[in-house]
């Protein structure tokens, strides 16, 4: 299998991606943070310096390196001068631009001038691009050739693979945490990634660059093309022990870091060898075997010159990265210690091999046929092999194991049982880095002053959302107080951050203009039900997580207030919004204050035995259930008792009142819950509404902002919330039922993100509404005086979304492997017109792809990832021979 082969590219891939991620599973770390993008690089303490190890580090570079130096300096003398070419032209215009480009950023780098403050940031790239243009200005006038002039598709697509490149190796960083950046903390993620992305961009470049500007100066590798020589008798077998050594320690550096660390720049390369010796197929150490080690000399001497001039320009930037090596980390020349030059001399054979085995795609280069534009298919073949390997990522990605992970949440024990699932815990653990910055972001913006009022996603949902982060946290710090070996660090720990930016979030001023519009200035002490009862949720949430009474006068006054307020309306229910009284929001609202009650020491016992009134005799419908909309002075019920309210108030019930609970869920089931051949669940509405609802009904039938989209009678919010509802009261039966429902419709990505709850959430304003209910659903425990009911079963639907995962993921795999066989068969009589232009096209179409994906505009990143497909153009003509070509 050539490595030429979009099979063989795609193993290698995967083995390397995958490989350092093995040793999670020993260690038991959680796979989603090292999996996060882009990898973000953060300080860690390692071993301290040691001289035994610095000594025998430096022993082994000097035992490898000397002897090519020493072969080089006897040689040099047998090489005239008069070998040297002649220049073939002056130093080029674009050549000396580089030196301006060059000369002008690293002064603004090392300067700090005001009027530049804002730009100081991204001087590094456009260093690297002069320093590019002039090493290949350099090369052009000492011999007529450079990369630029010669090869500029081949340049321009290594910009793309280096931005890549180096992205692995910030992932594998993220196992070892030997570097960190400074200066960069004020950049969003895209803003992070779009940064580090164009200097990444141009190591590759500047690397080969500098390899043809040094194979220039023949003295400089003298001696080298007749050196040692290393037959091998057995290349396939030495090609399996280096690739099982090599694979062995690449995963096994999440395991010991602050050993293995030196691997990380080692095992990429021999992994990526070995397996061409496995396959028969040249490498980059196959010339050593006459004894040519000029090419692997001239490349590591590349890579240490720009790893010299890369710490030079870090040395005095505004961002820049500072390394934390352990045993080894002083002596340093700049900010890299200086054993760590080291780590360049196997990294510049990297970059070659690297762009070896991305660019290769036949072994028969590109035949112009100039009259025609048309070439014979060479990036071509890359592009359309890189559509098959784009749609192969995405089945994978989106379809396949997803599917897989649906699986394994299933099978999970406590989705039918009493515990807490696994899916909660991880989901808490990958959602709450994403959820800080969210909020911290949308705090700073202070968009959420600029809403409509009737904006519902955008004024509430924010606030709503931050509630619920914080009472599924709640709920997984009792499992974990109860049961240490649940997670690794209590949730509270880990998650304090975040739970202090929800808190913020839900008090910021800014967040309470729509209800200060909708109540004017005294909106904390006049009805407004639904948000002070968040107010008092958020409250209590920091209190109990936290402890530290920073918030408890606010919170005592809205607890007392609120209470004094409902208890002296004339029915026990109170507005949330002018002239609209929602009785499931007032039922929450009485639960939030009983909880508050044990953080602050005050007893509101008489308050809530009094509140049932609310919710008994007429103030019920006549199914005996809370109605969903009424009329807080007159009583009068405006709406049926509704799936969503139901399963929202149950979710309360056992605690207030836990009696009355188990008569409405029991009545909630008898007129809601509905099963069909391929769903079971609870129904938005009953099957018979009465007339008088009838103008309450036109309009939501089918969709509703409450419910979501109202499919054969079910709703999404009705059965996520009766998910909590069924676990809370004891219903395990139908908590399974339902579990295995929601969990197949939750589409996990491989990050630990859930897809399908990001689908039905507002991408602007509260785009982690869906994670973070489910979330809260997930982590209910049955109530202490509940009656456990066991059960349950998997409805068809499950099956189906099971269906959907693979097949679809299938479907994208096989027709991105049948697409690519295609090509490989016609490969002979195929002619690509501007075949150059077409794969920088295509590169563009992808890079501009995955900046959309990272600002959230995943929707149009796939429209250009579909876009992409497109591209090759070609012609498929029979009468085009090899003849045609030859005489052009």
């Amino acid at each position: 299998m050539k490595l030429h082969g979009i099979r063989a590219k795609v193993d290698l891939l995967l083995l390397l991606g995958t490989l350092p991620l093995i040793g999670l599973l020993i260690t038991r770390k959680f796979a989603a943070e090292y999996l996060e993008f882009p990898p973000l690089t953060r300080y860690v303490e390692h071993a301290g310096f040691s001289w035994a190890v610095f000594i025998g580090l430096a022993a082994l570079v000097l035992i490898v390196v000397m002897p090519f130096v020493v072969r080089v300096f006897r040689c040099q003398t047998r090489i005239p001068r008069s070998t040297l070419r002649t220049p073939r032209s002056a130093f080029p215009w674009w050549g000396w631009c580089g030196v301006g480009l060059l000369g002008v950023t690293w002064l603004m780098a090392w300067t700090r001038f005001s009027w530049f403050a804002s730009l100081q940031l991204f001087t590094f790239a456009p260093i690297w691009l002069g320093y590019i243009l002039v090493v290949n200005g350099l090369t052009w006038k000492r011999t007529g050739h450079c990369l630029l002039r010669d090869r500029p598709g081949f340049l321009a697509a290594l910009f793309i693979i280096s931005a890549c490149f180096w992205w692995y190796f910030e992932y594998l960083n993220r196992f070892v945490q030997n570097w960190y950046y400074v200066g960069v903390g004020d950049l969003s993620r895209i803003e992070y990634f779009l940064f580090a992305t164009l200097p990444f961009a141009t190591v590759l470049p500047a690397v080969l660059s500098t390899r043809e500007l040094l194979a220039s100066v023949p003295r400089l590798s003298a001696g080298l093309d007749d050196f040692i020589k290393i037959r091998i008798p057995h290349p396939r077998l030495l090609g399996w022990i280096s690739l099982t050594v090599f694979s062995t320690s690449l995963a096994a550096i999440s395991i010991w870091p602050d050993y293995l660390f030196p691997l990380l720049w080692v095992a990429p390369l021999f992994i990526i060898t070995s397996w061409q010796a496995i396959n028969g197929e040249k490498s980059i150490f196959s010339e050593t075997a006459a004894g040519n080690w000029r090419h692997i000399y001239l490349l590591a001497v590349s890579a240490l010159i720009c790893g010299f001039f890369w710490e030079l320009w870090n040395y005095h930037s505004v961002a820049k990265w500072i390394y934390a090596v352990p045993f080894v980390n002083k002596f340093k020349i700049f900010e890299m210690p200086i054993l760590g030059y080291a780590g360049y001399l196997p990294f510049g054979l990297e970059c070659a091999v690297i762009a070896e085995v991305i660019m290769k795609t036949r072994d028969s280069d590109t035949v112009e046929i100039d009259r025609v534009g048309l070439t014979r298919p060479g990036y071509a073949t890359l592009c359309k092999y890189g559509n098959g390997v784009v749609l192969s990522i995405l089945a994978l990605y989106f379809f396949l194991i997803p599917g897989l992970l649906v699986i394994r949440n299933l099978s999970d024990p406590n989705i039918r049982g009493e515990g807490i699932p696994g899916i909660a815990w991880r989901l808490h653990r990958e959602l709450t880095p994403r959820y800080e910055r969210w909020a911290r972001k949308r705090i700073a913006s202070g968009k959420a002053g600029q809403l409509h009022l009737y904006d519902v996603p955008g004024t509430e949902w924010p606030i709503f959302g931050s509630v619920y982060y914080l009472w599924a946290t709640e709920a997984l710090q009792k499992a974990w107080d109860a049961d240490n070996s649940l997670a690794a660090e209590a949730p509270r720990v880990y998650a304090r951050a975040t739970i202090e930016a929800a808190v913020d979030l839900v008090i910021d001023p800014v967040h309470h203009t729509w209800v200060k519009t909708h109540w004017g200035d005294d909106y904390m002490h006049q009805e407004n039900v639904f948000f002070r009862s968040l107010i008092i949720a958020a409250l209590t949430s920091h209190e109990t997580l936290i402890g530290d009474g920073k918030h408890t006068e606010l919170l005592r006054d809205q607890v007392d207030t609120l209470a004094a307020e409902l208890d002296a309306s004339p029915h026990g229910v109170l507005e949330d919004y002018p002239n609209e009284c929602y009785p499931i929001d007032v039922f929450s609202a009485i639960a939030c204050i009983q909880r508050a009650d044990k953080v602050l020491g005050t007893d509101h016992s008489e308050f809530i035995k009094r509140s049932i009134r609310a919710f008994e005799g007429d103030m019920l419908d006549k199914r005996g259930l809370i109605p969903y909309l009424m009329d807080d002075d007159t009583g009068e019920l405006l709406g049926p008792s509704r799936g969503v309210g139901n399963s929202y108030t149950l979710i309360f019930g056992p605690e207030l009142w836990p009696d009355h609970a188990k008569e409405w869920y029991r009545l909630y089931e008898e007129r809601f819950w509905q099963k069909k051949w391929w769903a079971a669940g609870f129904r938005e509405y009953p099957a018979v509404i009465e007339p008088e609802f009838s103008s309450y009904m036109a309009h939501r039938m089918y969709y509703d902002v409450d419910a979501g989209p109202i499919i054969a009678g079910f709703s999404p919010a009705a059965n996520a919330f009766g998910l909590a509802a069924a676990k809370i009261n004891g219903r395990l039966d139908h908590a399974y039922t339902l579990g295995t429902q929601v969990i197949a419709a939750t589409w996990p990505l491989p990050n630990g993100r859930l897809l399908g709850p990001r689908i039905l959430s507002d991408p602007r304003h509260a785009p982690y509404l869906g994670e973070t209910c489910m979330l809260f659903f997930f982590a209910q425990r049955p109530h202490a005086s509940a009656e456990i009911v066991t059960g349950g079963y998997k409805p068809a639907s499950v099956y189906f979304g099971l269906l959907f995962y693979f097949a679809t993921g299938l479907l994208f795999l096989l027709g991105a492997l049948r697409s690519m066989k295609k090509w490989r068969s016609d490969c002979e009589r195929i002619m690509v017109p501007y075949q150059t232009f077409q794969f920088v096209v295509w590169l563009a179409l992808l890079a501009t792809a995955v900046v959309l994906a990272l600002i959230g505009r995943v929707g149009v990143g796939m429209t250009i990832l579909l876009i992409a497909q497109f591209l090759p153009r070609f012609r498929r003509d029979k009468q085009v021979t090899q003849t045609d070509i030859n005489q052009g």
